[in-house]
């Protein structure tokens, strides 16, 4: 049986606002990291009880609403009302310091998470928000990778055609399948391409 821990952190004030915390991560070392309504990161030694800050960033401008760390707990993300997605890294001498930034959606980001899609891939770092689009990218690859995004099905069971006019392919988007349709020179040429199901 273990006794209670309480752990006290004090956070800055700016003006007559108090600064809240809108997301606690705890890592498997003790490592407590904070994002909260001034856009900060912070990261608190969680270990001797006494929440000392160890290390702050101030790369959102605006509240951090999700924090999300990788399997070996070595990079955070974090991602905010300024829309933007962060990774810091930890060094060798287990400092932390900011890799890069992405803005992959219009608006707030309020939902992020890292995983693995199937056994022996690679992390991916998927985010959601306001504008109802999932994006995700490499983990390993966070600074260098393009995002790619995930857009919501069409209202109502109507398809969304989209026309390749170059590769001469038609795409129509319906909730369950996709169907590609090769756009022939002339009109008794016509031969379709196998749906993808969804």
């Amino acid at each position: 049986h273990h006794a209670p821990c309480t752990l006290h952190i004090t956070l800055d004030s700016f003006g007559d606002d108090s600064t809240l915390v809108w997301n606690i991560l705890v890592l498997n070392d003790y490592t407590i990291v904070t994002g909260d309504s001034v856009g900060h990161v912070q990261f608190w030694d969680g270990r001797r009880g006494s929440g000392e800050l160890l290390q702050t960033f101030n790369e959102h401008t605006a509240d951090v609403t999700a924090l999300a760390t990788n399997a070996a707990e070595d990079a955070v993300f974090a991602c905010g009302v300024d829309n933007k997605l962060i990774r810091i890294e930890k060094d060798a001498a287990s400092k932390w310091y900011y890799c890069s930034n992405k803005r992959p959606h219009s608006h707030d980001v309020n939902a992020l998470a890292v995983g693995r899609v199937m056994k022996g891939s690679s992390e991916i770092v998927i985010s959601g928000g306001v504008d109802a689009i999932l994006c995700w990218c490499r983990s390993d690859s966070f600074a260098d990778g393009r995002p790619r995004k995930v857009y919501p099905y069409p209202s109502l069971g109507e398809p969304v055609v989209s026309i390749s006019p170059i590769q001469r392919v038609a795409m129509v988007q319906h909730d369950d399948r996709l169907d590609f349709w090769r756009i022939p020179r002339k009109a008794q040429d016509i031969v379709t391409v196998p749906k993808m199901v969804l």
